[in-house]
């Protein structure tokens, strides 16, 4: 609507105030001549003075009327300017709600004019915006639509990428293990035949390159599962030390060829339990050792543990792997933990290898919120610590430390060459009471216990290295032998060669033990608790495994041909008869015919693959009560072939390639009592394989004095624990209790093999394994073997402590 042209606000209502006061001052001016007229009549008509009065009141009263007419015109005049800007806020309040289609109406108010228009142009953005906003969201859906279709078909190309990898790794695992497996069960039934020495030391070299072909191959395996994922922490409780010595024993026939001192500094009389990833944990170690004695042409290699903190909460420990080797520049320090990453990466370097090993180490230890570092400068050896802090442990029913009674003034002489390691066993040996000598060299060791022969103070028992560079070992022994003094001189031998006992026995040279290096200090006190005693210390159980043994038919389920020969002379070498099958369908065929033991059936065959001709034998042996013992035999290191295996109903696992002991020891869990027998080579009679005489030949030499007391002390509070335990699975066998059972299970397991029922102890194993992954139905087709084992080892065990002294 169009008020023709507008003035300001300023102009308006200064133009309004002018009109008021000059309508008011004429009002004024008229009603002033009036009210002076009237008087001016009154006056001459001779009027009194209050009637002035009146006249002059009169005049005030018309001037407040006046002003009050001005004042209301002017208020009138107001609200007209007001009342645009009233419906002006009106409109404004509809916007707010989103009508947008109101406008505010035209003003003659220049100001409000102004007003009107800038609101009307605000509205009409704010239409436009929306509109655009709208049809923008449209095309937003859309392209958000299409985006989350680009990232699923991405996350879908990339999961198949990783499953391909997977995969791959699976393949080339099982296409490499399978030849790898055939050479090196070749190269161990060679070495076991008459060979000449040439031949030997040929065998010898290729079965060493296997292994170390191995190496690389587990090492590319392992650091390929780390990078896509697919490697995780399997958490248990078990012996730090026990670890730690194991590592290091490793490498005690690689050292001693070249000379090394392999030393282990690790603190005495501590518990040292502990939960966490006890493989990958031996891998860090057995990775840096191997390194250490790889780079070293002379010295020693030192293990050292060094306790940070031990609390209730867990173990902050330090470990450090020391040698005396080529060391490394420290521009290459970083570097070495880069995978395929070495300090010298040139064609001519002397050291091969991968270069992933560190790498492999750094990332286990970052995976145990650990830190890994060198310290190192060329020439002058290397120094690789781990600092890692782990939650405490528990193994049930632990043997007890060997106790060396009547100590006290018990004087011992150490002779050793390598002041490192005498001063490991000073500490060993004066924090358990002795009176500890120390002798750098045979010669001085002479002299010693001469001089202490003189003084009245004989040595009760010698401790000593046979490497020495100024008087070895052997001939220290024969001078004590010869001197006559000397001669009943009791002596603890130990050395890096593993013929030495032999070397002893040739020569006709009498000691109380001979111990292999590097010294485990429950191999030390043992042998010294013996010593002491007058009581020679156990046989070690390798020896008395030698020679062993079994009974029993074997289908042998195997595609490939080397493998398959490898496999047969094997089994035949310990007494098995064998019956084969080149596909799962052949092996069905064949137990369709004929009675077996025990299956070894290889995963990836043609026609019928293992898992599935393991399906198949399930399905024809369910409620018929019977379980036939299928144990897979697979070239795949993969995380998850285990749990196949089980799903397909497998009993258990053995990954290629695998050595005549491993298949010993699985066949052994599984072979039925009555054919399970363990005999020795030279024809002794037959032992019961429910329990292991070794076992308990090392708990009668804890306590030489008491042996047999103490077995069946020993004995006994494994029945009586064992019952309680029983107890416990049965009641979580009733409830479905998978962490109960898992529970019973693994503290059965621990005590089994401290007294020697392994079968059982296995078999516990698998069923703590099955409970904790909470596969019950797995776990309960494995019950019934489990008590039937049991009941063996509790009539061994009864009918053992009835021939026992009370």
């Amino acid at each position: 609507m169009n008020l023709g042209p507008t003035v300001s606000l300023r102009a308006r209502l200064a133009s309004i105030n002018s009109h008021v006061l000059w309508l008011a001052i004429a009002l004024v001016c008229v009603l002033i001549l009036l009210t002076a007229g009237w008087l001016f009549l009154s006056v001459g008509s001779g009027g009194t003075y209050p009637q002035l009065l009146a006249c002059f009141g009169l005049i005030v009263l018309e001037m407040a009327a006046v002003l009050a007419i001005a004042l209301r015109l002017q208020a009138r005049h107001v609200e007209r300017l007001v009342e645009p800007l009233r419906e002006l806020t009106g409109r404004m309040a509809e916007v707010s709600v989103g009508r947008l289609d109101i406008r505010a109406d035209a003003s003659g108010v220049t100001e409000i004019a102004q007003l009107a228009n800038g609101f009307n142009q605000m509205v009409e953005q704010i239409r436009e915006r929306d509109h655009w906003l709208s049809t923008h969201l449209g095309n937003l859906e859309q392209i958000v639509a299409q985006r989350t279709r680009e990232l699923r078909l991405a996350k879908e190309a990339a999961e198949a990428g990783s499953l391909a990898k997977s995969e791959f790794l699976a393949t080339m695992s099982h296409e490499i293990r399978t030849p790898m497996n055939g050479v090196l069960g070749m190269t161990e039934l060679l070495l076991n035949t008459e060979l000449a020495p040439t031949q030997r030391q040929f065998v010898e070299a290729v079965e060493r390159s296997g292994k170390h072909l191995l190496g690389i191959i587990n090492d590319i395996l392992d650091f390929s599962k780390i990078e896509s994922g697919k490697l995780e922490l399997d958490v248990v409780d078990f012996d730090l030390r026990q670890l730690l010595e194991e590592s290091l024993e490793l490498f005690a026939q690689q050292a001693g060829k070249k000379g090394l001192e392999l030393l282990a500094d690790l603190p005495p009389d501590e518990s040292l339990v502990v939960r966490g990833d006890a493989l990958r944990l031996r891998q860090i170690v057995v990775n840096l050792l191997g390194n250490a004695v790889k780079f070293t042409a002379s010295g020693e290699v030192f293990l050292r543990l060094r306790i940070i903190e031990h609390s209730e909460k867990g173990l902050n420990f330090q470990l450090t792997v020391r040698d005396t080797g080529i060391g490394i520049p420290l521009e290459a320090q970083q570097r070495i933990f880069e995978h395929f990453a070495q300090a010298d990466g040139s064609t001519t370097r002397q050291y091969g290898g991968t270069g992933l090993g560190l790498a492999i180490c750094q990332r286990l230890v970052d995976m145990m919120a650990g830190r890994i570092s060198v310290d190192s400068q060329p020439g002058e050896g290397a120094s690789f610590t781990v600092e890692l802090a782990l939650p405490l442990g528990k193994l049930p029913d632990p043997l007890p430390v060997p106790v060396v009674s009547n100590v006290a003034g018990r004087r011992l002489l150490i002779v050793d060459d390598t002041p490192a390691h005498c001063d490991i066993l000073t500490a060993q040996l004066a924090g358990r009471g002795f009176a500890v000598d120390l002798a750098d060299s045979g010669v001085r060791a002479l002299s010693m216990a001469n001089a202490a022969m003189a003084d009245g103070e004989p040595y009760a028992l010698l401790v000593a290295d046979m490497e020495m560079a100024e008087l070895s070992g052997l001939d220290l022994i024969r001078a004590l032998r010869a001197d006559g003094r000397l001669a009943a001189t009791r002596v603890i031998a130990f050395s890096a060669a593993p013929d030495m006992s032999q070397q002893l026995a040739g020569a006709g040279l009498a000691v109380a033990a001979c111990l292999s290096k590097p010294l485990r200090q429950a191999d030390l006190l043992a042998a010294i608790a013996a010593a002491l005693s007058r009581r020679a210390p156990d046989e070690s159980a390798k020896a008395q495994a030698a020679g062993r043994k079994l009974r029993g038919r074997v289908l042998l389920a195997e595609d490939n041909e080397s493998n398959l020969i490898v496999a047969c002379a094997q089994l035949e070498r310990i007494g098995l008869d064998v019956v084969t099958a080149s596909d799962g369908q052949q092996a069905l065929d064949v137990l369709a015919s004929e009675a077996v033991d025990v299956v070894l059936m290889d995963c990836q065959m043609p026609v019928l693959d293992g898992f599935a001709a393991t399906s198949a034998l399930r399905q024809g042996e369910a409620g018929s009560g019977r379980h036939l013992p299928v144990i897979a035999l697979t070239a795949n290191a993969m995380k998850g072939d285990r749990e196949r295996c089980v799903a397909a109903g497998m009993d258990d696992y053995l990954a290629k390639p695998y050595s005549g002991e491993a298949l010993f020891a699985v066949l052994a869990r599984w072979l039925p009592a009555e054919r399970r027998k363990a005999v020795a080579a030279s024809g002794r009679r037959e032992v019961a394989a429910a329990l292991d005489p070794a076992a308990l030949d090392k708990i009668r030499a804890l306590s030489p004095d008491g042996a047999e007391a103490l077995v069946r002390q020993v004995l006994a509070a494994y029945l009586k624990a064992a019952g309680r335990e029983w107890e416990r699975f049965d009641r979580g066998l009733a409830d479905g209790d998978a962490g109960l059972l898992a529970s019973a299970a693994h503290a059965l397991k621990s005590s089994s093999f401290n007294v020697g029922a392994n079968g059982l102890a296995e078999r516990c194993r698998e069923i703590e394994q099955l409970g904790r992954e909470g596969q019950i139905r797995p776990l309960l087709a494995r019950v019934d073997a489990l008590r039937a084992e049991w009941g063996r080892v509790e009539a061994g065990l009864t009918a053992l402590l009835g021939e026992l002294p009370a």
